[in-house]
């Protein structure tokens, strides 16, 4: 029987007990994960909206003004969160203005980045030096898989490497992003970068890709080949990141769970990297798996995204970011990382991934400026995906209650601290764009006393843990960390082993002390 309303409000009210409640969020910087705020699709806004018809390309917005100035981005953006993520400059930090013929330098260029110093090592020192000052944890910097143009030598150019391996050193570079290039299929090439950078900067997080398509397999199956399954796995063997790389923004989540969902069921490390898996700016997905990402969310307000709407989750304005505007979801890039600080990524082999045998399919048609790749204007382009990930714990049980919703996608995950964290994901059409889906939803935790994440919306949760939990207090507060958490025990149902939490109370706290009205709710429970 439900409490009546009065005794339900005392419950909330905790301090009306003389009992202060816990914050359940540390307050400290988490130093474990390699997640960043990435540059590009910020450089994109800006060129083709701030900078139209003065000649300027996204590679030509990165310089010190726009970076380390009174407005600059990095002195602005994500003021909070900087201790947390790594500030990644991305495609064209290397690069003069107006100029592509210095790919691969890695030299910061005077002309963008005046008085950095005389030679290309102290500008680079002077460029970390910077971001560092302006509060974020490290700086990354993305790499160009080429030698720069002109450079003598052999294909494996290891002293080329060596160097600039070396520069990033002294100047305390923490990632590489290796992207594209001449050496970018070329795995011995890539292996060579983790040997030099494990000899020479051992603590330089190197970042390896294979450069799929925006979609997987549009013609066919809508799913990866067991030979790009195989060259994934292979390449995030020996990466201390490995990134599943660009995806549109209308499929991005069957996209981007799918390919999750094939790295961490057949993924494997040499044992010397890091291991772990970056899927991109899906951060409530990233953060609910153990993952790593990157943000390209940024407070641009409702201005045009940019040339190219959704290329990298910028969003544009268009029938699918009408439903799902990821451009204007900052609310979920703080829940991603204050949770990364209860429960860290953590290696892609440590545990367990069993995948659903349920395959779930979304659906979109592309308009012209829906993405970059031009064969896909004009047609509808399925992707699919396993309908349940599980991570070190049992596969969840989700029913359908509605039947004119679809059934989620969801993730289950046991953190290697104990952590468990649940996550539930939309769905895609044409007809409908993108649609939050509500199921209940039944899974597998451990120890009561461990952390709970909750991530998107339920009808319900039930969770089953490995003791008793009757007797207990369940706590809840939102991801935000800005309201203080609330004794919720007499609006649920503790029995036996078993919790279950409805959905809409569930969103309630997630959604405490919101910003904008467009992320998610997200919130964690603990069992006192």
């Amino acid at each position: 029987m439900r409490p009546h309303a009065f005794l339900a409000g005392l419950a909330a009210a905790p301090a009306l007990w003389g009992a202060a409640p816990p914050n359940l969020i540390p307050s400290e910087p988490n130093q474990a994960s390699p997640s960043y705020v990435c540059t590009w699709a910020c450089q994109d806004w800006y060129a083709h909206n701030r900078l139209k018809g003065q000649g300027f390309s996204p590679r030509d917005t990165l310089n010190h003004e726009q970076l380390f100035g009174e407005k600059g981005w990095a002195k602005t953006f994500y003021p909070d969160l900087r201790g947390d993520l790594i500030y990644l400059l991305d495609d064209g930090w290397d690069l003069p203005k107006g100029k592509t013929d210095t790919f691969g330098s890695l030299e910061v260029h005077p002309s963008k980045f005046p008085g950095y110093g005389d030679t290309p090592a102290e500008r680079l020192k002077t460029l970390v030096r910077n971001v560092k000052a302006a509060g974020w944890k490290g700086c990354g910097i993305w790499i160009c898989a080429s030698e720069k143009p002109g450079t003598k030598g052999p294909r494996l150019n290891e002293a080329y490497w060596r160097e600039r391996l070396e520069w990033s050193r002294d100047a305390g570079v923490a990632y590489w992003k290796i992207d594209w290039g001449k050496h970018s299929g070329d795995e011995e090439w890539r292996r060579m970068i983790t040997r030099l950078a494990d000899e020479i900067h051992p603590v330089l997080v190197i970042e390896h890709i294979t450069g799929l398509g925006p979609t997987d397999n549009a013609k066919t199956t809508g799913r990866l080949t067991d030979e790009q399954v195989r060259q994934n796995t292979r390449r995030g063997s020996f990466a201390d990141v490995y990134r599943t790389y660009d995806v549109t923004s209308a499929l991005s989540i069957p996209t981007t769970f799918n390919r999750v969902a094939t790295q961490l069921a057949h993924g494997h490390t040499d044992g010397k990297q890091l291991g772990l898996v970056n899927g991109e700016d899906e951060v409530h997905l990233c953060a609910a798996l153990g993952l790593c990402f990157g943000v390209m969310r940024y407070p641009i307000g409702d201005e045009p995204a940019g040339s190219l709407p959704n290329i990298f989750f910028g969003g544009g304005d268009n029938a699918y970011t009408a439903t799902r505007p990821l451009r204007k979801m900052a609310d979920e890039v703080r829940h991603a990382v204050l949770w990364a600080r209860i429960a860290p990524p953590f290696r892609v082999d440590a545990s367990e991934t069993k995948l659903s045998d349920t395959v779930l399919a979304d659906s979109w048609r592309f308009s012209k400026g829906d993405n970059w790749d031009k064969s896909l204007f004009g047609k509808v382009i399925i992707q699919r995906a396993p309908a349940a990930i599980a991570r070190g714990t049992a596969l969840p049980v989700v029913t359908q209650t509605n039947p004119d919703e679809p059934l989620p996608y969801v993730s289950v995950c046991r953190f290697p601290n104990g952590a468990t964290a649940v996550g539930a994901y939309g769905r895609v059409s044409p007809e409908s764009g993108y649609r939050k889906a509500r199921a209940r939803v039944a899974a597998q935790t451990g120890r009561p006393e461990a952390p709970i994440g909750v991530f998107g919306v339920f009808d319900t949760l039930t969770l089953t843990f490995e003791a008793p939990v009757e007797g207990r207090t369940l706590w809840a507060q939102s991801l935000m960390g800005t309201a203080p958490a609330k004794d919720i025990t007499q609006s649920v149902t503790l029995q036996g082993n078993t919790l279950t939490i409805p959905g809409a109370l569930l969103e309630t706290i997630g959604a405490e002390g919101a910003t904008e009205p467009f992320s998610e709710p997200a919130a964690v429970l603990s069992l006192r």
